[in-house]
């Protein structure tokens, strides 16, 4: 990390603390030093993971995908985050007719046991870490590559899909890299980045082109001398990266940057705005307080209440939604980031209702899943905090 990116991420950590009523003090004879401590912990087990266990998780993830003859093209996974549950419960219930597979990074032995009673029909793989540690979303994604011969997709556990059957079957020609659901794009050369929040990937097209140049996924604050003058055509550089709000090439923008220099295409999944609804941020370390609201709201869906207790205790350090509102207004909170989390919610709750009634109703026939995911009309009410 640069020191630009070091301060960047101490001062929204040291901001987001001081929000949630922390005080000065104990944030720097505390919180600092076991957050450092932690980040040391981290990179260690980042390097023994990358040195020691590389190779027994690519070795593995081979033999579980000989043994899964349904993950042979057009399938999706859905990688698992420590203490996500509340997360990914809701957005699997909404990929029904998906063919799915779950990549365990660093969850727990609790949560693994309970997808795979809750879940026994998809495929599970449980990556093999130092206790406390998880790969990083590129690591995942080369694993995927190295074991995946064909076309396959990548889904957030907190990006909620209301219409799924536009991610069946979806068709890339010989010169589309890959599909997406969201991008940005780089002001100064025009070129388009899609994000991986939701991605299916043309895998004849990309590894070739991955092995040709020595390419990852990982994020990288440097150019490989190898490449350098082909991201230089492309009006790219040190000088304008894909995004000009960090100093590092994110995940997999070294392999697209690529794909532009070979003319591939890349293309836009048909979704709506109101057919999916992306979070965000939910597994980062430290958390706005309002996102504590964002989770005690998502634990009073159907589908979590067999976690409820067990996550609350995990996550939210009050005892129940009075006493966190109470304290979020303490702290002068913005009471409209609630509301619209609150409508986040509300509107995924409607989704699952509609899924569950589609399923269970035969005369129901299949929800109408383009129908405008609209919260209730007092989104903007800081009343309305159900």
């Amino acid at each position: 990390m640069s020191k630009k990116s070091f301060l960047n991420v101490f001062r929204a950590w040291w901001r987001i603390n001081r929000q949630n009523g922390k005080h000065p003090l104990s944030l720097l004879l505390v919180e600092a030093p076991k957050r450092a401590l932690q980040r040391q912990y981290a990179r260690a087990c980042a390097y023994l993971n990358d040195k020691i266990l590389s190779s027994k998780n690519r070795r593995a993830l081979h033999s579980f995908h000989e043994q899964q003859p349904q993950l042979s093209g057009g399938h999706y996974y859905l990688i698992v985050m420590p203490n996500a549950l509340h997360l990914l419960l809701p957005c699997v219930e909404l990929l029904h007719g998906l063919n799915l597979a779950l990549i365990l990074n660093g969850a727990g032995r609790w949560d693994a046991g309970f997808l795979l009673q809750k879940y026994p029909h998809i495929p599970q793989f449980r990556l093999s870490l130092l206790p406390g540690s998880s790969l990083r979303h590129g690591e995942v994604i080369d694993l995927l590559f190295s074991a995946n011969p064909h076309n396959f997709g990548i889904i957030d556990h907190d990006l909620f899909i209301f219409r799924p059957q536009a991610l069946q079957d979806i068709q890339l020609d010989d010169h589309t890299a890959l599909a997406y659901l969201y991008s940005h794009v780089n002001p100064k050369t025009g070129l388009l980045f899609p994000t991986t929040h939701l991605m299916f990937f043309n895998t004849p097209l990309l590894k070739p082109l991955m092995n040709r140049y020595g390419l990852s996924a990982l994020c990288s604050y440097k150019i490989p001398a190898r490449i350098e003058a082909q991201i230089h055509s492309l009006g790219l550089g040190y000088d304008n990266l894909p995004k000009g709000w960090v100093d590092f090439y994110d995940t997999l923008h070294l392999v697209i940057a690529m794909a532009h220099h070979e003319g591939c295409n890349f293309k836009k999944i048909e979704l709506r705005e109101t057919e999916a609804i992306h979070i965000g941020q939910t597994t980062y370390g430290q958390q706005r307080l309002s996102y504590l609201w964002l989770h005690a709201r998502l634990l009073e869906l159907p589908c979590n209440r067999d976690i409820k207790d067990r996550y609350w205790r995990k996550l939210i350090p009050f005892a129940d939604k009075k006493t966190l509102l109470d304290y979020f207004a303490k702290q002068r909170g913005d009471l409209r980031d609630l509301a619209n989390l609150n409508a986040v919610v509300n509107a995924l709750a409607q989704k699952l209702a509609e899924r569950n009634n589609s399923l269970t109703t035969p005369s129901a026939g299949r929800s109408n899943a383009s129908e405008k995911a609209s919260p209730s009309s007092n989104r903007h009410d800081p009343s309305v905090l159900t």
